[in-house]
């Protein structure tokens, strides 16, 4: 299963925008959002997300940060990732 992000910026936030994923095999009851800085190393910011939006004001401008999605079934079971979306901060 693959589902897409994508990402807004602004001065000081990141505005992630996903379609839920198709046929994901199992009930989703959130999302799971994991942000990386450009080490390449992925870190959870957020979880139980339930609409398929989630901002994320801990950014800094002149930055570069890449996000991924995980949908999440009602015992907390994982789906594959998203697409990785890049933002740079201005």
């Amino acid at each position: 299963m693959l589902f897409r992000v994508a990402a807004d910026q602004t001065p000081h936030s990141v505005l992630l925008k996903w379609d839920p994923p198709p046929k994901p095999g199992f009930t989703v009851v959130g999302y799971n959002v994991y942000r990386s800085p450009s080490d390449g190393i992925y870190k959870r910011i957020a979880s139980g997300v339930t609409a398929p939006t989630y901002i994320d004001r801990g950014v800094r401008s002149g930055k570069s940060y890449h996000y991924l999605v995980r949908a999440v079934d009602a015992t907390g079971q994982e789906s594959p990732i998203s697409n990785q979306t890049s933002v740079t901060i201005h």
